[in-house]
């Protein structure tokens, strides 16, 4: 059994991610770029720390509260077995 991934634009306002999250029953949302690249996630605790105590506005672009990725997603370091 798979549960298909949820996503939202980086332009997608920080209401619109958590009410998905609401709906879903889920705690995070990756954020995708024009090119359906994913550029980071998004989390409940994203909403809450880094938007309610932030204070900022509802209608912000996740872009500004999401986790960045550090490595390009979908590329895995490749497995080096160890030498002998």
């Amino acid at each position: 059994m798979s549960t298909p991934v949820e996503s939202v634009d980086l332009e997608t306002p920080l209401r619109e991610a958590a009410k998905k999250m609401q709906r879903k029953d889920i705690g995070d949302v990756l954020v995708l770029d024009a090119t359906g690249q994913v550029q980071g996630i998004v989390t409940d605790r994203d909403v809450a720390i880094r938007s309610v105590a932030e204070e900022r506005n509802a209608s912000t672009p996740v872009e500004r509260s999401c986790r960045r990725s550090r490595r390009p997603w979908g590329r895995r370091p490749r497995y080096r077995p160890p030498s002998s």
